[in-house]
């Protein structure tokens, strides 16, 4: 007679073993998708309030003068009369104005715009102003009459003094010195921007003119 002896086997020990390694994969799987989620929300996060900061920093409501300049001259007008395209002698007038004063020049703060575009700022810069003057003098030192002058019409000493700021010469102004405003412009506004993030690249756009409106 041959006796078969059985060995009892427990199987929850396999089925607890089984269920333990299903949580653990389910639980690194995600473990591994939180990270990556909480990662890509914080430095989106991170990115978005830099970007704001520079919006905010740069978007100012004001004038930035740029550039002071201290302007001195002198301007001369001569009238007289004429016959048959000839002068006549002894009519003339000349009248001799003296002047100086501080012109300010830079670009409305206002008109800025920033674009962040990932790790480069696009600024544009619109067309520089004609912001004010300071210290304002001037004197007439001389004048030359004919003998024959009062037969001629006085000069008009308000539209010489008017001349010295009209529009066309404020422009010159902001044409000649366009190369140095560009260089101030791009020197405020990198300093502006770097202060909330250094390792920004800034690239600079010119989208207007020069004005003479103040």
């Amino acid at each position: 007679m041959i006796a078969f002896f059985k060995k009892r086997v427990l199987l929850w020990p396999l089925i607890l073993s089984g269920v333990i390694v299903v949580a653990l994969v389910i639980a690194a799987a995600a473990f591994g998708a939180f990270n990556a989620f909480s990662v890509q929300s914080i430095f989106s996060t991170k990115s978005e309030t830099r970007d704001s900061q520079v919006v905010a920093a740069i978007e100012q409501k004001q004038e930035v003068a740029l550039l002071s300049l201290g302007i001195q001259g002198i301007k001369s007008k001569e009238d007289g009369l004429k016959f048959f395209g000839s002068d006549i002698f002894g009519s003339s007038r000349a009248t001799y104005l003296q002047y100086e004063f501080t012109a300010k020049i830079g670009v409305d703060g206002e008109q800025v715009k920033v674009d962040p575009q990932g790790d480069t700022v696009v600024v544009s810069i619109p067309g520089f102003i004609w912001i004010g003057v300071d210290d304002v003098k001037y004197d007439f030192v001389m004048s030359k009459d004919g003998i024959l002058s009062f037969v001629t019409p006085e000069i008009d000493r308000d539209e010489m003094i008017n001349s010295i700021l009209s529009d066309e010469v404020k422009e010159k102004y902001l044409d000649k010195h366009d190369e140095a405003l560009r260089d101030q412009v791009e020197v405020f506004y990198s300093g502006i921007i770097h202060a909330v993030d250094p390792t920004l690249d800034i690239e600079f756009v010119y989208t207007g003119g020069a004005s003479a409106d103040e």
